[in-house]
């Protein structure tokens, strides 16, 4: 599972580059935020994964809307926003991974 979780952040940060780095940095807030609250080490291993793919939906945004350097108007403003509604292809991918469904249910 962690090698899938790392060549789908590859493949977000390859398409995306205001992607790049974010992932990671979020992805250890919410860990840093996890430990305090006292989570278990598995609970903390998928809220790790999760965070890390939590912009997976970016993927079906189209590439020139996410670098468009311009301000964006309402209509992409409002696509954009549909990012963290993951397309059903997305849920798909992690329903055909083992043991995946509690990092689906945290990346949502």
């Amino acid at each position: 599972m962690e090698a899938v979780v790392q060549a789908l952040e590859f493949t977000m940060e390859a398409r995306d580059p205001y992607t790049v780095g974010r992932q990671r940095r979020v992805s250890q807030i919410a860990c840093n935020i996890g430990r305090e609250m006292g989570l278990s080490k598995d609970r903390l291993r998928d809220l790790r994964m999760a965070s890390t793919l939590h912009d997976l939906g970016k993927i079906a945004i189209p590439l020139a809307l996410l670098s468009k350097t311009e301000n964006l108007n309402s209509l992409e403003f409002a696509l954009i926003k549909t990012h963290p509604r993951w397309p059903s292809p997305f849920e798909k991918i992690f329903r055909g991974l083992t043991n995946c469904g509690s990092q689906a249910s945290i990346a949502r």
